[in-house]
């Protein structure tokens, strides 16, 4: 007979089955660092067939209220793990009813998250005029606007690339790697989004709003930017700020704003169904979001 696996030996198996399938390298470290950090000290060397209720929550008891995040992710990667281990024999008498006891033994923790600060869209152009007016670098000052007018994540435009735009058609297919949901996201683009595009055709560089040297500007650039201006917002909040635009100022359907920001349905029978991305509505939606962010006072 083998000796029985540990739970750290179970979850390297795990690790090394499964990252393939994850998006990035950065999230396989990530999943790897809690379980390090956070679980082996306390029963990493354990026999997978051992691991108990009082064991996890001694691992998550520590960290519940301080580190949220970190323990709800934590106790999903544990979670995954033993249910692994149990389908693949490694873990004999698994009783997947210990999460049930699990959650009514930890405590209930309020909910500190913050909302990402956003433009009010009453204030939207005069923001885009002052960053236009400020001394940050003129492809700085076309990316953040290309974002606003786009309802774009910020990645999505730091690491934009030409063969993304079909300049004939006006519009922009994100692949799936890089979007937060795995799938390809057509973006519509206004005549303004296609007049900065012809601004920086001539770059000379694969990235559409590369950096002096030639690679994507960092998060930080922008935040930076808009601070020195005094604004307090965040880059990511211009979505929030197109998101109360097109449901206080318009009649489009909730589906249409939803698919501008690529967000995907949680109803699964929705989505099994609705297929469709909307492209057309949302052209027209984006349209009217590029003439509000020129026109507002």
């Amino acid at each position: 007979m083998q000796p029985q696996r540990t739970f750290e030996q179970c979850a390297i198996e795990y690790h090394e089955t499964h990252k393939h399938s994850w998006r990035n390298a950065k999230h396989a470290s990530q999943w790897t660092n809690t379980l390090n950090t956070y679980a082996y000290p306390f029963f990493g060397s354990k026999g997978i067939s051992d691991i108990n209720k009082a064991d996890i929550l001694d691992a998550l008891l520590p960290i519940w209220a301080s580190k949220q995040a970190t323990a709800s992710r934590l106790k999903q990667r544990i979670h995954a793990v033993l249910d692994w281990a149990a389908a693949k024999d490694y873990r004999h008498g698994h009783n997947p009813g210990i999460w049930d006891e699990i959650a009514r033994a930890l405590p209930k923790v309020r909910d500190t998250s913050k909302h990402f600060a956003s433009c009010s869209y009453r204030e939207i152009n005069a923001t885009i005029n002052a960053f236009k007016s400020s001394g940050c670098a003129d492809t700085v000052k076309l990316a953040l606007e290309f974002i606003i007018l786009t309802a774009a994540r910020t990645g999505e435009v730091r690491q934009a690339r030409w063969s993304e735009i079909d300049f004939d058609t006006a519009r922009r297919v994100i692949p799936g790697e890089r979007m937060k949901s795995g799938k390809e996201h057509r973006v519509p683009l206004p005549p303004r989004a296609m007049e900065i595009l012809q601004l920086q055709r001539n770059n000379g560089s694969d990235l559409i709003f590369p950096n002096p040297k030639g690679k994507p500007y960092s998060d930080m650039t922008f935040t930076q930017a808009l601070r020195r201006l005094g604004l307090d917002f965040t880059v990511h909040g211009f979505r929030s700020t197109f998101r109360d635009w097109a449901a206080e100022q318009t009649s489009y359907p909730h589906a249409v704003c939803e698919a501008a920001l690529a967000h995907t349905t949680t109803d699964k029978t929705v989505a099994a169904y609705f297929r469709s991305d909307l492209f057309d509505k949302r052209r027209e939606l984006m349209n009217d979001w590029a003439i509000h962010c020129a026109t507002a006072r």
